[in-house]
């Protein structure tokens, strides 16, 4: 296990990497990512698609855990609507949504040839570990997981988490959408 942060003064620490770092290794070495999280942005959404787009892989099945509850824009919907579209035409997997509880869980499970061989659990929703550049200053606290044992483990949650608790996204009804995102209005950045 490796403990990932943000790593930005005055939390800036010289032996560790970010969960930023360590997703984008990872995304380089699969072709299968299981992703849950409680939150998305339409840029995390777009840039997963463009990554997909360009590499013919990963694999993606991933779970949105808290809109449904706390609201879309729709730029966002649209976004995650885009994605699944492009997953499920190209056989490459769904976007799903948490629709009987909220799910404010951040957790991703790398997988190459079938077996899990890192996960990544924490604070870091979608957003802060695929978009580009350096725009958040929210401070995260990741773990990474590389053992065999922890990795299925974490793998096998996440399947049976979406499998419970969520609907793909083209069976959930959303119709009334959020102004704008609030979730971090007065942020820097």
């Amino acid at each position: 296990m490796e403990v990932l942060l943000s790593n930005f003064a005055p939390g800036k620490f010289d032996n560790n990497r970010s969960s930023k770092d360590v997703f984008e290794i990872c995304l380089q070495e699969s072709d299968f990512i299981k992703i849950a999280t409680g939150y998305i942005s339409a840029e995390s959404l777009i840039e997963l698609k463009k990554i997909v787009e360009l590499n013919k892989r990963p694999h993606i099945n991933l779970m949105i855990g808290m809109h449904k509850f706390d609201g879309f824009t729709k730029i966002q919907y649209d976004a995650a609507l885009a994605l699944n579209e492009f997953l499920v035409s190209s056989n490459m997997g769904f976007v799903s949504i948490s629709d009987t509880l909220k799910f404010h869980g951040k957790m991703y499970s790398f997988s190459k040839e079938g077996k899990p061989f890192g996960s990544i659990i924490g604070s870091s929703n979608l957003g802060s570990v695929i978009t580009s550049g350096d725009k958040s200053r929210i401070y995260e606290v990741d773990c990474y997981f590389n053992e065999l044992i922890q990795t299925k483990e974490i793998d096998k949650t996440i399947s049976d988490l979406i499998k419970k608790i969520s609907l793909k996204i083209d069976k959930v009804n959303i119709e009334t959408f959020k102004e704008f995102n609030n979730l971090l209005e007065n942020q820097e950045g």
